[in-house]
């Protein structure tokens, strides 16, 4: 029940057989029929492309041989075709003459959250689109400061080529970016007491002096 729960499924595989011990949950998993799945290491290969078969013999060989430990992740076919992303990880038995006899682990259904993964990837590049290509100064830094990052149109609107060139070149934003320094000053105080500003207007300079007049909203 445990098992079933948090979809781990357990296993054991005795070399000299060449046989497997699944729990219900690896059946699960696996979508097979304990009275009539084929259980040996070949009729757990089979559930796996025939690219993913090589790369999990080869790393089932290496732990074998002692050259590393076994865990893998990577997508099960299903009996009935469909197809799961999965974390397996085993353990080598070895007799007294420190020769392998077996191998024995879990499997874990890591689907979900490897969907989760990838909306937050998608949702990342999305973001970072908006940031790159915006036409508005953007900015994060550190309260005493340092800019932490900033997009190509902060970098433009005050004369860097880029926005490394700003960040490499800017170590103070108080004194080399604003004109007068008690305007940032400022600002960070009312950050202190209102957690968000709209439209704080203060004069800036760009990186070859010229003064332009600028509106920020900062939180």
């Amino acid at each position: 029940e445990a098992q079933r729960i948090a979809k781990i499924g357990s296993w054991e595989w005795d070399l000299a057989t060449n046989k497997l011990t699944w729990s219900q949950e690896q059946f699960r998993l696996f979508g097979e029929d304990r009275k009539t799945f084929d259980l040996t290491y070949q009729g757990y290969l089979n559930h796996l492309s025939g690219k993913e078969q090589v790369r999990t013999g080869a790393l089932i060989q290496d732990a074998l041989e002692g050259k590393a430990n076994y865990a893998v992740e990577h997508e099960i076919i299903r009996k009935d075709g469909t197809k799961l992303m999965v974390f397996e990880q085993g353990t080598v038995l070895f007799d007294e003459k420190n020769k392998p006899t077996g191998m024995l682990g879990t499997t874990q259904d890591i689907t979900e959250r490897k969907k989760n993964e990838e909306e937050l990837v998608l949702a990342q590049k999305k973001f970072q689109a908006i940031f790159d290509n915006t036409a508005e100064g953007i900015y994060q830094s550190t309260m005493d400061g340092k800019f932490i990052m900033a997009n190509s149109a902060m970098a433009r609107i005050l004369g860097y080529k880029s926005e490394e060139e700003l960040l490499r070149s800017v170590t103070d934003i108080g004194t080399q970016v604003y004109a007068n320094s008690a305007d940032r000053q400022r600002m960070s105080e009312l950050l202190a007491c209102q957690d968000h500003i709209e439209n704080f207007e203060s004069s800036l300079i760009k990186k070859n002096g010229e003064l332009i007049w600028i509106s920020e909203s900062t939180r």
